[in-house]
């Protein structure tokens, strides 16, 4: 909490009263066109990349919510980068 206060100058409850979940998904279109053409940003594997993505992601699922939906490519990305 108090890192991304520093950061943003927001708490978290500030950013999730802000936040929109449709900016999000509108942004994340480079990231689905890419993994419509492979399972990971790296390829075959997740690497670098993957993890940057995937953090930054997971950082807005928990402050906004309901970023993704199902059949999103970019949740099926999400499931394999649990996995």
């Amino acid at each position: 909490r108090e890192s991304r206060f520093q950061w943003t100058g927001l708490s978290i409850e500030q950013i999730r009263e802000r936040g929109n979940p449709r900016h999000v998904r509108a942004a994340l279109e480079p990231l689905r066109l890419t993994l419509s053409e492979r399972p990971f940003l790296a390829g075959e594997a997740p690497a670098y990349a993957d993890y940057c993505a995937f953090g930054g992601l997971m950082w807005a699922r928990m402050t906004i919510g309901g970023v993704l939906e199902p059949g999103d490519t970019v949740e099926g990305w999400r499931q394999r980068m649990l996995d």
